[in-house]
């Protein structure tokens, strides 16, 4: 580099950082809020009390709440924001730090794509001329593995290479297989045709089995796999009628 590139490099710099300074510094105004109000300390007292009657309904109101603050908020400022509320509740529930952060990091960047302040979807829909609403509803069933991805970290801490290298492998193949059939489950789809209703609800039963890691679960994910696999080839069930109105007299 010489001393002009030196400087064009500073000065990128320069623009991306007040970009950046930008963000934390309303991220660190929402967090001061949430530290003087006490909000935060509420809300962890709240997710203990949750945690009592079931630990999945406690993940699920920190979900919601993640998506909460995150929603219209770019990546780093949504993250700061959920990270000071959510996941010291989380934390205090007996979950590792790193899995919090990874829980509330996944769903404050996912409000991005969730309906209906689903900012990037609305930036796709500017560019596109479609309408915005739908663009996201379907970004949203297009990116609804990633709002499972998150439970899975909680179920099997070796997705965040948190173990040996074997559960590492297991985890990662598992979840990604786990991952194909939800998506399969949602859009209809199903090795290269379309499938039933009451398969794709099959389906998604057996993708929700690869959450949990264990082997039991994972055996039954993959048994039912295949045998729906089997009755898509073999009996080959129609797949949900539909009504073509230019084909109607």
């Amino acid at each position: 580099m010489n001393l002009g590139s030196v400087i064009k490099a500073f000065e990128l710099a320069g623009v991306m950082s007040i970009q950046i300074i930008t963000v934390c510094a309303c991220a660190g105004i929402i967090v001061g809020v949430i530290s003087l109000t006490g909000v935060g300390a509420r809300f962890s007292s709240l997710l203990l009390g949750l945690a009592e009657a079931s630990q999945l309904l406690a993940l699920f109101f920190a979900m919601c709440i993640a998506i909460l603050l995150g929603m219209g908020m770019p990546t780093t400022a949504a993250y700061a924001v959920a990270a000071s509320v959510v996941a010291p509740g989380l934390v205090q529930l007996g979950i590792p730090q790193l899995t919090a952060h990874f829980f509330v990091f996944y769903f404050a960047v996912v409000s991005a794509i969730t309906p209906p302040v689903a900012l990037a979807s609305y930036a796709a829909a500017g560019i596109s001329g479609s309408n915005p609403m739908e663009t996201s509803v379907a970004s949203f069933k297009i990116g609804i593995s990633a709002f499972v991805v998150p439970f899975m970290f909680f179920y099997n801490s070796a997705i965040l290479m948190d173990g040996t290298a074997f559960e590492i492998i297991r985890a990662g193949i598992t979840a990604t297989f786990g991952v194909f059939l939800l998506s399969s489950g949602v859009q209809g789809w199903f090795m290269g045709g379309r499938i039933a209703w009451f398969m794709r609800v099959a389906i998604i039963m057996a993708a929700l089995f690869m959450i949990e890691g264990g082997w039991l679960s994972d055996i039954i994910g993959v048994a039912a796999a295949i045998a729906i696999y089997y009755v898509q080839k073999i009996f080959r069930p129609s797949p949900d009628a539909t009504f073509d109105v230019r084909g109607a007299d």
